[in-house]
């Protein structure tokens, strides 16, 4: 049975497993049993039939109880490659540097981690996080407490990946990924401009269909918002785990450049990705009513994301039970 989620100063809410709202009963076997490791891979050809994970045995991802000293705390925050990094201490180890991944359905830590508490450690999920490798069974770590600062999440699960191994271009090691049901039940806010990050109770104003948006969930528990580029609107996967502004599917070659595109990579928590990188003019590409400087669109694979490059000037909440996400322009 599944355990009410406690926050101090706020009512219970469910728990949730990974995969959100449909019948065991309405897939497949596969489906069943295969566990995928956030919405990196949410186009994948796993998932191209339907199948997501919802399973009521899956792993406990969202916490039982979230410690948040008098319902407002903020911490320091490292932008790095435009991706954001925080300091956290799992089990009462640490210091350990995890990256903050809203297109992560669930918490990952890496082996090396898993491997002071071995008697935390248990089962296995399939998990298909790297398209080169496939489904991988990886094993999970039970959290007792993850603090960042004053802020203690207190008892679920994360996936054992080696994340670092993604990420190790960076220049130091990452231990870890915050995934997004970490954070279900209070406000997220990355101050990109500052450098902080900042977790509140309470909910955001309604959508304006300016700077505060509404967002979708996905069928794994993520998030997607609407941009538009070169007059086009598309669906996004928020993914705070991505250094590109704003990438495309590679069908998409064919737009209004203002110089050829050239090859490059985008670096994500699933590793680095091979892309063509080009720019349109000023106001080609943005979101609600904002548009971006010299937007950089970079087309490849299958997935359609906003990543952290479009969020360098902005401090972005992001609230998952009002479904809305607010961006702040910073001069």
């Amino acid at each position: 049975m599944s355990r009410a989620l406690s926050l101090e100063g706020s009512e219970s809410r469910p728990r949730r497993r990974l995969g959100v709202g449909r019948p065991v009963e309405a897939l497949s076997a596969r489906c069943r049993r295969a566990l995928v490791l956030g919405c990196w891979v949410a186009a994948a050809p796993l998932l191209t039939g339907g199948c997501v994970p919802v399973d009521s045995s899956g792993p406990e991802v969202v916490p039982a109880r979230v410690r948040l000293p008098g319902g407002d705390v903020e911490v320091a925050m490292r932008v790095v490659n435009y991706q954001a990094f925080v300091d956290v201490h799992v089990n009462g180890a640490g210091p350990y540097t995890f990256i903050v991944d809203t297109a992560a359905s669930m918490s990952v830590v890496t082996p090396l981690i898993a491997d002071q508490f071995p008697q935390k450690v248990f089962g296995s999920t399939p998990i298909h996080a790297d398209p080169s490798t496939g489904v991988v069974d990886r094993p999970l770590l039970h959290v007792d407490t993850l603090e960042m600062g004053p802020i203690r999440f207190e008892d679920f699960q994360a996936v054992v990946v080696d994340v670092d191994q993604a990420l190790g271009s960076l220049g130091f090691e990452v231990d870890g990924a915050l995934g997004l049901p970490l954070f279900s039940a209070i406000v997220l806010t990355l101050d990109y401009p500052a450098g902080k990050l900042r977790l509140q109770s309470g909910a955001l104003p309604a959508a304006d269909g300016c700077t505060i948006l509404p967002v979708k969930p996905t069928e794994t528990g993520c998030l997607k918002m609407a941009v538009t580029v070169a007059g086009a609107t598309h669906e996004a996967l928020l993914d705070t785990g991505s250094s590109a502004m704003i990438r495309l599917p590679e069908e998409f070659e064919g737009l209004p450049w203002v110089e050829p595109p050239s090859a490059g990579s985008i670096s994500e928590v699933t590793g680095s990705i091979d892309v063509l990188i080009g720019c349109l003019a000023d106001g080609a590409a943005g979101f609600g009513c904002l548009s971006l400087d010299a937007p950089c669109i970079a087309v490849g694979g299958s997935v359609t994301n906003i990543g952290g490059r479009a969020f360098q000037s902005y401090v972005v909440s992001v609230d998952q039970q009002s479904r809305r996400v607010r961006f702040t322009p910073q001069s």
